[in-house]
């Protein structure tokens, strides 16, 4: 008993598009699980760094600005601290020792905006921020 080709050539397209149809489906949602992934991956990454942005940028200027106040507080302590300006005897409030309350003014302040900006960062994802920033 022979079947006729073109029997032959149907049984065979038939089971070639059955195999195709059933390696289709599964890489198509094996795919479509990685691109998912991906996607969720992605937005995430981009909204952690749309926020680390936006808090870097809400804490930078006045934090640069502490620190320059405070450089130049430390530099003007190298030039004149033969003057003594920043020895206090144990008179803490008085107004005379201008020198020492505005010097712990400045590294208070700068200390409190590191804090600031660190404690504004602590619940975000910053091991994806970019590098450029």
């Amino acid at each position: 008993m022979e079947i006729d080709i073109r029997i032959q050539a149907a049984i065979i397209a038939s089971i070639f598009g059955a195999i195709s149809s059933i390696v289709t489906i599964y890489f198509k949602s094996k795919s479509d699980k990685w691109l998912f992934k991906y996607k969720i991956d992605e937005q995430h990454k981009h909204e952690q760094q749309k926020l680390i942005k936006a808090s870097i940028a809400k804490n930078k200027i006045q934090l640069i600005n502490a620190a320059e106040e405070l450089n130049h507080r430390l530099w003007n302590l190298i030039s004149n601290h033969e003057k003594k300006w920043h020895f206090i005897d144990g008179s803490y409030g008085n107004d005379e020792k201008y020198y020492f309350n505005s010097f712990v003014f400045r590294l208070a302040n700068f200390l409190w905006w590191v804090d600031k900006a660190d404690n504004d960062l602590d619940f975000f994802d910053t091991t994806i921020a970019e590098d450029s920033e």
